[in-house]
């Protein structure tokens, strides 16, 4: 159902920009911050599966801190017990949303399944200087094909 929503939303804006463009000339990049990115990631961060990710997270290390980068209703429906959510997509300015988080701490960032959200969440971490982002690929998908627990609101 959500899956539909977000097509939905992409053809109406497209639609809608597409009626607009004759009153839009030079204006093409306001008109397109309002649409996702989808720029592909640049994988500055180191990968680790879930047994990984598991393994860190088992150590109860305070200095680790989980990440869960889907959208607020995705997060609510089931997660990673302990994980906090920043949603990438939903954010006016990601950079804005990681400033309270400190640099020098170990950030597991993970979205659904190998998504190219998640990956470009911990890019930009490293890119903004936090000292070990470590990117779990196979995202929530894969946490639970390996039977690891998750909880839910």
């Amino acid at each position: 159902m959500h899956g539909r929503n977000s097509r939905r939303y992409v053809i109406v804006a497209s639609l809608a920009l597409a009626a607009l463009a004759p009153l839009t000339a030079g204006c093409w990049d306001i008109l397109l911050a309002f649409l996702p990115d989808t720029t592909p990631p640049q994988n500055l961060a180191p990968t680790i599966t879930a047994a990984e990710a598991k393994a860190i997270i088992d150590l109860e290390d305070p200095n680790v801190t989980v990440m869960d980068i889907r959208r607020p209703f995705e997060y609510m429906e089931e997660r990673i017990e302990g994980s906090v959510n920043l949603c990438l997509i939903c954010s006016l300015n990601f950079d804005d949303e990681l400033a309270p988080f400190d640099k020098t701490k170990t950030y597991i960032v993970y979205g659904s399944a190998n998504d190219f959200r998640s990956a470009r969440a911990s890019d930009r971490m490293v890119e903004l200087g936090f000292e070990d982002v470590r990117h779990m690929n196979g995202g929530l998908e894969e946490w639970k094909e390996e039977g690891y627990p998750t909880v839910s609101d």
